[in-house]
């Protein structure tokens, strides 16, 4: 834990003159009035202002109820503690003034605050429940960006026990907006533009029923800038862009899809929309060329993988470099 250097102090007792005690300080927490285990807190940071606590990150298997911290003087200490889940997402995070006062170890319970709310979902498929619609899994995007499980899997299971739906967390409060697809005994369905609204702490319902579709490809829109200082094309010099399916990891190779001059109405393109995305994990990069010939000038050095499933249109945030 903490070490003070004290000892000097306590071998000059007479020319330091009075001395204060250092007292030993443990702080027990909690998170939003639970347990780590019980508020899904994997790890916890404590940060004592102008303190280096050592080790200052705890497993909740380490210390799940709390920790002794070393000896301290008494006074005030201004203290965070934070506590993330298991994707190192900060879930529960308060700071408060503890007093520590002299004549014995002092305890003091810390209850840190949630940062962040869930989403339940709760489906049916044309009014129809899992098992009458013949689904299985269904499908959900969050803010143009796919969900998966613990394992990377995009389908999610229709039923969770008795439970026909699925809760999403942790998510930032404010307003976020869902689509939902799923296969059934012939029949497709679909539901797009769920729009919520999370609060800090609590738990959003969100029953929506996913009404018959043709979901089959998915949909990518892909939006770039230059770098450093991220840039528009006409900031370089670029007079056209396009847009590279699955380069490689150095960005070179795919394929070509689309094109499109710099300038547009009202100022430079810097997105476009790309259709027929087949499903699954897809690299999107650009290319920007000045002159006739066209002459390569900035391209996507390192392409990103992103998950794509239909009918769900995924954000694609590309960058672009120099060419060497």
């Amino acid at each position: 834990m903490r070490r003070l250097p004290v000892a000097a102090c306590l071998a000059l007792a007479a020319a330091c003159g009075p001395t204060r005690s250092w007292v030993p300080l443990e702080v027990d927490w909690t998170f939003g009035g639970k347990d780590c285990v019980s508020a899904g807190v994997a790890k916890i940071q404590i940060d004592i202002v102008n303190e280096t606590l050592t080790p200052n990150q705890f497993t909740c298997a380490e210390a799940g109820q709390g920790a002794s911290l070393g000896d301290f003087l008494a006074g005030p200490y201004d203290t965070t503690v934070t506590g993330f889940d298991s994707g190192n997402n900060i879930v529960y995070q308060s700071t408060r003034t503890l007093a520590v006062r002299s004549g014995g170890k002092n305890v003091i319970p810390f209850d840190a605050a949630p940062t962040t709310g869930t989403a339940s979902l709760r489906w049916t498929f044309a009014g129809k429940g899992c098992d009458a619609a013949g689904v299985a899994t269904v499908s959900v995007s969050l803010d143009n960006q796919v969900i998966t499980d613990a394992q990377g899997h995009p389908d999610l299971p229709c039923k969770d026990g008795t439970v026909e739906g699925t809760t999403i967390g942790p998510l930032s409060p404010g307003s976020h907006t869902f689509a939902l697809a799923a296969r059934g005994a012939g029949s497709n369905y679909a539901a797009g533009n769920v729009n919520i609204t999370v609060a800090v702490g609590q738990d959003t319902l969100v029953p929506v029923d996913l009404a018959t579709a043709a979901p089959t490809t998915a949909s990518a829109e892909v939006r770039w800038n230059f770098q450093p200082g991220g840039k528009s094309c006409a900031n370089v010099g670029a007079d056209h862009i396009y847009v590279v399916f699955d380069p490689a990891a150095d960005g070179s190779g795919g394929k070509m899809i689309a094109d499109t001059a710099c300038a547009g109405v009202g100022g430079p393109v810097t997105e476009l929309q790309i259709v027929d995305v087949p499903k699954g994990y897809h690299t999107f990069g650009i290319q920007a060329t000045r002159g006739a010939p066209p002459t390569l000038i900035f391209y996507t050095h390192h392409p990103v993988t992103t998950l794509f499933s239909a009918p769900f249109t995924t954000v694609v945030d590309v960058t672009a470099e120099a060419t060497p």
